[in-house]
Parts: structure tokens; C-alpha cells; sequence
């Protein structure tokens, strides 16, 4: 991202913390891309060292994205470390997954479609997944 929109925080996992903003940018993209055919997906994390990332907020930010129009989401179903300086690397493998989150959200969310991003690096590590949930 360019340096006016790194040092406002507008993009990223940092936008987790703003999730009616999140919910105003998907209202917007759905407006445009869904009369021309084109679905919105958000991809996300369970929350952030400074949001949280329990179900319940995961769910509230989805919520809010499903408010907007998304119906489609790519998980990554860890943590993002915002306020300890981590790397992007280091992000990309701390906290570890947890891919029971994904589970609950097509559970509870039957009208969405969720797409778990992540660690899997084999078809033997996605069948695993869709095993019990196919809409994963």
C-alpha cells in the first residue's frame, strides 16, 4: 500500500478493527460488481491481537461484511499480530490455525460460502476439511 494509506491503517488485517467501514467499502463493491455478474468476497482473519479473535468477534465482523452484500469468504483461520512488530512471514505461521472456527461459521452461516485459507498445502490437507463440511 501506498504511504498515505499504510500510516491511516486502511488496509490489511487493520481493517478488521474498523468493521463498518469494512461493511461500507463490500456495500459498495456489491453495488458496482453484482449488476455486472461479478461476486464480493472478503478475506479475513479470526480478529487481531488488538480486537480479539474469539468466535464471537469473527462472527461480528462477518456479520458485517454480510451486512454490506458478501456472501463469499476466504478465512484465515488464525490471528493477525498487529502490536507486536511481527512480520508478514511470522503472521503467516503465529498464532496456529484454528480451523474449528471455519467449521462453526458454515454451521451457523448457511447462506455464506467459506473457503479456508492457510497451511494447506496438499489435497490430502483440504479433503481432510471437506470431509465433514463440503462447503468449506
Amino acid at each position: 500500500p501506498s504511504n498515505v494509506v499504510a500510516t491511516k491503517h486502511e488496509f490489511g488485517a487493520r481493517l478488521m478493527l474498523k468493521p463498518d467501514r469494512v461493511r461500507d467499502i463490500v456495500h459498495e463493491l456489491d453495488r458496482v460488481c453484482s449488476p455486472r455478474g461479478v461476486p464480493v468476497s472478503v478475506k479475513h482473519r479470526l480478529g487481531t491481537d488488538l480486537s480479539g479473535s474469539d468466535y464471537d468477534t469473527t462472527l461480528r465482523f462477518v456479520e458485517s461484511c454480510r451486512q454490506g452484500g458478501c456472501r463469499h469468504f476466504i478465512l484465515h483461520a488464525r490471528s493477525a499480530i498487529l502490536a507486536k512488530g511481527f512480520s508478514t512471514q511470522q503472521n503467516r505461521t503465529v498464532p496456529p490455525l484454528d480451523v474449528s472456527v471455519a467449521h462453526k461459521l458454515v454451521r451457523d452461516l448457511p447462506d455464506c460460502t467459506f473457503a479456508l485459507n492457510g497451511q494447506l498445502k496438499t489435497l490430502e490437507d483440504c479433503a481432510r476439511h471437506l470431509v465433514e463440511y463440503e462447503d468449506l
